[in-house]
Formats: structure tokens, sequence, C-alpha cells
């Protein structure tokens, strides 16, 4: 992965990093009850409507609020999910969150688990006929 220049990982450059959205299939969601995706996605959720608005104000102290709070968000389902493919997708936006200094861009290594955790339930909605036909799961506001 080639650095972008025009990006700095500090919390005084307000410009978004380049987004890395994990492609999941829908295997992720193997194992997982349909109670356990619908309480994923409204987690996932959740965090975002908590932590977007203090990264919105785009100061160092929104950005690590809103990073706290989707870490908390990730730490939680990373450990209690009962479904291992999202164990397994959050254990890897923490490591890459990890590997980061500046909470603005931690926060957006967490952001693009979320989306891609979204983008793979909308796919199980998808090849769910319950869900199709309930025409709410797995949609994004």
């Amino acid at each position: 992965e080639e650095p972008d220049h025009a990006h700095a990982d500090s919390d005084t450059d307000t410009s978004a990093p380049p987004r890395h959205v994990p492609d999941l299939p829908v295997a992720t969601w193997d194992g997982c009850k349909t109670d356990d995706i619908q309480a994923t996605v409204k987690a996932i959720l959740e965090a975002i409507d908590i932590g977007a608005p203090a990264y919105n104000q785009m100061s160092a102290k929104g950005f690590e609020e809103c990073f706290r709070i989707y870490e908390g968000t990730a730490l939680k389902l990373e450990s209690a999910s009962p479904c291992k493919g999202v164990r397994s997708a959050f254990g890897d936006g923490l490591l890459r969150a990890g590997a980061i200094s500046s909470y603005k861009d931690k926060a957006w290594a967490l952001r693009d688990t979320f989306d891609g955790l979204l983008n793979a339930a909308g796919k199980w909605c998808e090849q769910d006929a319950a869900c199709r036909s309930s025409g709410k799961h797995g949609k994004q506001p």
C-alpha cells in the first residue's frame, strides 16, 4: 500500500484518509441467527449516529470521541458476537486502527469495518426471503 501524500495521519489534517472498506462475503454471517445480524447492524448504526456528529466537529477532541465510541462498539462485538465472521472482521479492523497514530484516521479505520459489515448484511438480506420481504434489514439510512 502506497502512502497518500495528500493526507497526513494526524489530527490537525482534517482531510479524510483513503477508504479501505473490506469487501466481506455473505459467509461473514455464517452461524449467525437473524436476530444476531439485526443486533449487529443496530449496534453499528447506533455507534455511527453517536460518533459521526463528534467527528464532524473537526477537532482533535471530536476525532478522539468518535474513535472511542466506534472502538467501544468494535471491542464489544469482537468479544461478544456469536458470529465468528463478525468477531474476525472487528479483530481485523481493531488491528488496523491500532497501527494508526491519529484518532481521526483510527475512527475511519473502524468506520471502514462498520461499512464492510453493513454491506455484507445487505448482501445477506438479498439472499434471505424473510429479510427481503420485510424491506428493513441491512439497509443503511
